[in-house]
């Protein structure tokens, strides 16, 4: 289950670490945290993985966010994509 990790007034993160759960589907040492934080005109998101074991290994994240845009001419996507 995520717990949520830290609050202030326009963030939160939450974080998820291996419980019998997420170890059923995936037997990694691992720590992930996401963090929302909604900002003057606009919404930032931040999604990390950390390998807390010996044994290195590969993961990959989908985060679908669906937003209902009233008009292209006000969209703007921006970041950091690594």
């Amino acid at each position: 289950d995520w717990s949520v990790s830290s609050l202030s007034g326009d963030s939160v993160t939450m974080t998820l670490e291996p419980n019998d759960y997420t170890k059923g589907m995936w037997d990694k040492d691992f720590s992930c945290s996401y963090t929302v934080t909604v900002a003057d005109g606009s919404l930032d998101t931040e999604f990390k993985v950390k390998n807390n074991g010996a044994e290195a290994f590969s993961q990959q994240a989908a985060l679908h966010s669906y937003f209902d845009v009233s008009s292209l001419e006000n969209l703007s996507i921006e970041g950091g994509f690594k």
